[in-house]
């Protein structure tokens, strides 16, 4: 540990901890796409609630469902669809996850 806190000082990182390489590390494969559950196993944990309660905002297909959601909803409503240029429009239509 007081390795690690030299180079966070050296490096000028303010509050530098070796849970930011923790956490990193989580948000980085979950926006690769890994899923949650083995995000969790990764991470040592024997429960993916503890995971999914710090992390499920970056679980990619989750995103990705809520946007063709939204979008699904907003295609009813013209007015809605014209005003929005969301991911979707942005990065092409994708299917639905679920």
């Amino acid at each position: 540990m007081r390795y690690l806190n030299r180079l966070f000082h050296i490096a000028s990182v303010s509050n530098g901890h070796a849970h930011r390489f923790r956490d990193t590390f989580a948000v980085e494969l979950l926006l690769s796409g890994v899923p949650l559950e083995r995000v969790s196993v990764l991470l040592g944990r024997t429960s993916t609630k503890v995971t999914e309660k710090h992390y499920a905002p970056w679980v990619k297909a989750r995103q990705e469902q809520l946007e063709i959601d939204v979008m699904r909803s907003w295609s009813r409503d013209s007015l809605a669809l014209a005003a929005t240029k969301g991911t979707l429009e942005v990065h092409e239509k994708k299917e639905a996850v679920n």
